[in-house]
């Protein structure tokens, strides 16, 4: 994901240059990394807030509130006081993290209820997009593992298309500005690495087959994974083609 870092830095950079933002939050922060890295090149100070599921990433990848950042479990104790308090923002980002809301429209108005009237938020993810058989693979294993939590209770969305993204905009008082698909290199060694993340994963699900109660979907996902981990070492993985929102609050 280094080269869409880059882009996305890039574009928040220019968001930053072209209005009057003193304040960022970056929803699914992950390790903090972006936001800490436009809180250095921005040519102005920024109040810069994270929130993420801090629990699942290994210790030394959490980040660490300083003078400069603040960072938000949203899986623990004081993030319901976070949001009893919570500041209004001039900017919201949410960078591939739209595929995991659960409940996509809710998180998106929380995420509006969090802007100043007149803010901007800036929303990027992968796109579905079968332009070759890696992207294929890739959408197929994703919609395999989607269905997989569905059966265990823990269903969310996997990639959107860009379109697909802006219809849940509607559900906001927002205006978008500008939308886009974009690409990023991923060279073949990309995908080798890509792919076999994919199997790792799917052989992770396959551990877990024992759980489902009847033979129906156990058999059912069985015959999936057994299909997938035959495709994806000839197709690869190829998750190079993304799309951006920028949208603004409605004053």
């Amino acid at each position: 994901m280094s080269d869409a870092h880059a882009f996305l830095l890039d574009k928040i950079l220019g968001l930053v240059r072209d209005y009057p933002i003193r304040s960022v939050l970056d929803y699914g922060c992950g390790t903090g990394a972006l936001m800490k890295q436009a809180g250095e090149k921005a040519r102005r100070s920024l109040a810069l807030t994270g929130i993420d599921y801090f629990a699942s990433y290994e210790e030394k990848e959490r980040p660490v509130s300083d003078a400069k950042h603040t960072f938000i479990d949203r899986g623990g104790e004081g993030f319901a006081a976070f949001l009893a308090t919570a500041p209004k923002y001039d900017l919201v980002v949410s960078t591939f993290a739209l595929h995991h809301y659960r409940n996509p429209v809710k998180e998106l108005q929380g995420l509006e209820e969090m802007l100043h009237p007149g803010g901007l938020l800036f929303v990027a993810d992968m796109n579905f997009d079968n332009g070759n058989d890696a992207r294929r693979a890739k959408n197929l294993t994703s919609y395999v593992g989607e269905m997989f939590a569905a059966f265990r209770g823990k269903y969310h969305r996997h990639h959107y298309a860009r379109e697909e993204a802006l219809d849940l905009f509607r559900a906001l008082d927002v205006k978008v500005l500008e939308s886009a698909d974009f690409e990023v290199p991923n060279p073949p060694e990309g995908m080798e690495v890509e792919a076999r993340g994919t199997l790792q994963h799917l052989e992770h699900m396959e551990k877990m087959l024992p759980e489902f109660p009847t033979p129906l979907i156990a058999d059912f996902f069985r015959m999936a994974i057994d299909y997938e981990k035959k495709a994806v070492p000839d197709c690869k993985i190829d998750y190079s083609a993304n799309f951006f929102i920028i949208a603004k609050k409605r004053c």
